[in-house]
């Protein structure tokens, strides 16, 4: 801004404290979008009509070992629309080191808008309202969700008595939290008469859905994440039997009597024993349950204690939005995934000048169908974040991505599309007659003047005005 004042030129600059977005868009546009050639290379007249949002990202830099290094300043986003589809381009001037290893760029969209404040609360409105797309730039595709690391998961086990099932039996003592531990309290059962033998059959359906109440992602991990499953069951009988076995049941919840290979030995003595079984994925039901039978006979009355039944499952990681994978000891404990919601869209990306930097740097355009946001509404705000990385980081130790959302500055430990306060909340230009022409001077994109400036103006002011006064009145004398 500049203040004019009778024999004074005052410039005041006053630039917005980092990550504090301010809507530069052109009132003249209507934010219709036409001609859009979806080349990722950022044209102006193409995004004539867009709303231009600028933000500004505290960069690492660092330079790189190519020699390049990303500089902190304004960034711009474009968001538009038209009848079919919902453009959107970010111009990432400050990107300017042209490396693709393990660059992602991530959208998150709050169409309806919902509100949220936890990961909770934003999972249980993916695809109806809310929405997400993390691309894979390195390998030019939709992000994967898994690595190829594999994890080995804690120690699972039964979950409550409803997955417990006595077939056969005469007596029993105990319950599920008999099972969940190597100690002096067992699950006991003992066999009944049933024709010449005397057998005892206990069934185990086990839902493996809550053993990730934190991920959210279940059917993903078991259909895709799932490498191996080890059983892991420690035994003893009072006496030695003829059998004793655990059985696993197939995919379809038929039980594998019939079938050796689904037929596992356990301890048919007075010694306790623990055995080790592979258990193949591929058994597990369609709503996630592993089920599996204990089951012993002999010609004379026994007992089969239960001391210990636990499941161990191999999983590859998940990526994490904010590292390179997630480096949590135990992932099922974090839960920002790159995960795509979005299935069917368009982008595209370069690295070249733009009309808002003239040096190299990233740029991004993309195009979603407005069918692939469920509850999308025109007449709404629309909720956004995005965010990324691609050398270009944010200027805290070891961050590992950049982002556009409310929170922002040091101290920032997550991109957080889990909270709705964070989105960037876009008003669609209402439509019919435009505005009158803006005058381009920018002095309508300033921010207000803080305190301390408007006073020292106002000093000012008063000063000149009281020089004028006294020079008014030494004439009139």
């Amino acid at each position: 801004m500049i203040l004019l004042i009778p024999g004074i030129s005052l410039m005041i600059k006053n630039d917005p404290k980092p990550g504090k977005e301010i809507d530069i868009n052109n009132p003249r546009t209507s934010g219709i979008m036409t001609g859009v050639d979806l080349d990722g290379v950022i044209n102006a007249t193409e995004w004539a009509n867009a709303t231009k949002v600028r933000f500004y990202l505290d960069l690492d830099n660092t330079i790189d070992w190519n020699g390049d290094q990303n500089v902190d300043g304004y960034n711009y986003m474009y968001i538009g629309k038209n009848d079919t589809h919902i453009h959107l381009a970010v111009d990432l001037c400050g990107d300017q080191s042209n490396n693709g290893t393990d660059e992602w760029f991530g959208v998150w969209l709050n169409t309806l808008p919902r509100t949220f404040s936890s990961y909770d609360g934003w999972h249980d409105y993916i695809n109806n309202s809310v929405e997400s797309l993390c691309y894979d730039v390195e390998f030019n595709r939709t992000h994967p969700f898994f690595t190829n690391e594999l994890f080995l998961y804690p120690p699972r086990f039964t979950n409550d008595d409803t997955e417990i099932n006595p077939i056969n039996f005469s007596s029993i003592r105990g319950n599920y939290t008999h099972l969940v531990q190597l100690g002096s309290k067992s699950y006991d059962v003992t066999s009944e008469l049933n024709g010449t033998y005397n057998v005892y059959r206990v069934d185990f359906s086990v839902d493996i859905s809550k053993w990730y109440p934190l991920e959210h992602f279940t059917d993903l991990y078991v259909n895709e994440g799932i490498k191996s499953i080890f059983v892991s069951i420690r035994s003893e009988v009072n006496r030695s039997v003829t059998n004793h076995s655990v059985v696993f049941w197939d995919s379809t919840g038929n039980p594998g009597f019939n079938d050796p290979a689904q037929i596992k030995q356990l301890s048919k003595t007075t010694a306790k024993t623990t055995e080790f079984y592979y258990y193949g994925p591929g058994n597990i039901t369609d709503n996630n349950i592993i089920k599996f039978s204990l089951y012993g006979n002999n010609s004379a009355p026994f007992a089969a204690n239960i001391t210990y039944i636990a499941f161990l499952v191999g999983s590859n990681r998940s990526y994490d939005v904010t590292e390179g994978y997630t480096g949590h000891s135990n992932p099922s404990t974090h839960n920002h995934h790159r995960y795509s919601s979005i299935k069917n869209y368009h982008l595209n990306y370069s690295f070249g000048a733009s009309p808002n930097e003239a040096t190299g740097h990233r740029m991004f355009e993309v195009v979603i169908p407005k069918t692939e946001l469920e509850l999308y509404d025109d007449t709404n705000n629309l909720g956004i974040i995005i965010g990324g990385y691609g050398t270009a980081a944010l200027e805290m130790p070891d961050s590992p991505y950049w982002v556009y959302q409310k929170t922002y500055g040091t101290g920032v430990e997550d991109i957080y599309y889990d909270i709705s306060t964070e989105y960037y909340y876009h008003d669609w230009p209402p439509s019919g007659p435009l505005p009158a022409a803006d005058d381009d001077d920018d002095d309508d994109d300033a921010p207000a003047i803080p305190g301390p400036n408007f006073v020292l103006i106002t000093i000012i002011i008063s000063l000149t005005v009281a020089i004028i006064s006294l020079k008014h009145r030494n004439k009139l004398r």
